[in-house]
């Protein structure tokens, strides 16, 4: 996202539950807020390298969502989806 800061205040207002720290991680050049509700965790994350995997989907698609991990009791469902059928999100299936 273009400004982490002005969406985790929207986030904010919207679950009415505080944001955890930000961090900062230098090998994946992102900068990230995640927001627990019981077993869900939403992390919202922005782009701080020029060659970030992040900012490269940032510009090809415009903000939305990046990734999303999903539970699945179906050993055999279990996996990554196919990006051209998720319009280039990374969905990913995992087997609990």
């Amino acid at each position: 996202m273009k400004d982490l800061d002005a969406s985790v205040l929207r986030y904010n207002a919207l679950l009415s539950i505080r944001p955890q720290q930000s961090v900062v991680s230098s090998w994946a050049e992102t900068k990230t807020t995640e927001f627990s509700l019981c077993s869900t965790t939403i992390t919202l994350a922005a782009p701080t390298g020029i060659n970030s995997q992040l900012r490269k989907h940032l510009t090809a698609r415009g903000e939305g969502p990046y990734a999303l991990r999903l539970t699945t009791s179906d050993k055999a469902k279990a996996g990554m989806l196919e990006p051209t059928l998720t319009r280039g999100s990374r969905i990913e299936l995992v087997y609990e």
